[in-house]
């Protein structure tokens, strides 16, 4: 979020903006890039699905993706990363010990 605000705008334009992608990711998919960052085969660390409760239900969001198309005028940014190679990135910082 700090490389946000230093984007490439030597005078950015004050405002509120998205930080994300601009991907949608699937739960499936960050499942996926921890595993195989982690070294964890399927069968080592299977994923537990449930049923969501009813009363979750009314207020989950099924699909959401950042529009940045603001902030890349407003601030001159957009990700270096694609989602499943930051959180494979990071996931691996953490197994190393390199971050807490």
């Amino acid at each position: 979020m700090a490389g946000a605000g230093l984007g490439s705008k030597t005078s950015p334009v004050p405002g509120v903006y998205n930080v994300g992608s601009g991907l949608a990711t699937s739960f499936n998919e960050i499942v996926v890039a921890l595993r195989e960052s982690l070294g964890f085969s399927r069968g080592e660390l299977p994923t537990d699905y449930f049923e969501m409760p009813p009363a979750v239900r009314a207020f989950y969001q099924d699909y959401t993706c950042a529009d940045i198309s603001e902030t890349m005028t407003g601030l001159g940014w957009k990700p270096k990363w694609r989602p499943e190679e930051a959180i494979a990135h990071y996931a691996r910082l953490l197994k190393d010990g390199l971050c807490r």
